[in-house]
């Protein structure tokens, strides 16, 4: 999937959700940059790096839920987490990482991811 098959709305909530992740462990780390720089050439390269540089707004969850809820489409759903728990898993989830994947997986109706 690329940012040209979701909506604006679900590239803001992609972005957001995004950011919250990097931010949720208090620092961007090297293995977090790695992580986004290997999967901004799938996901439109220049074009991924903009929309997070964009309107960086989405810094806590409960931002977070005004988008979520717009994110309808169950396979972007799914895969919006996948890249949410790649990133989260780069430099190792910690606890408020896992609340907000926890979260979103119930708030999306997506499998509960396990416990680290």
């Amino acid at each position: 999937m690329k940012l040209d098959d979701l909506t604006e709305t679900e590239q803001q909530a992609l972005a957001g959700l995004i950011r919250l992740v990097v931010r949720l462990d208090g620092q961007f780390s090297p293995e977090e940059a790695i992580a986004l720089a290997g999967i901004a050439p799938s996901l439109g390269g220049a074009r991924f790096w903009n929309l997070l540089n964009r309107d960086a707004g989405l810094v806590d969850l409960e931002s977070a839920k005004l988008l979520v809820d717009h994110v309808k489409r169950p396979d972007v759903r799914r895969w919006m987490f996948g890249v949410l728990e790649q990133v989260a898993k780069s430099d190792g989830i910690v606890k408020r990482e896992q609340q907000l994947l926890t979260w979103l997986a119930e708030r999306w109706e997506l499998p509960r991811p396990p416990e680290t």
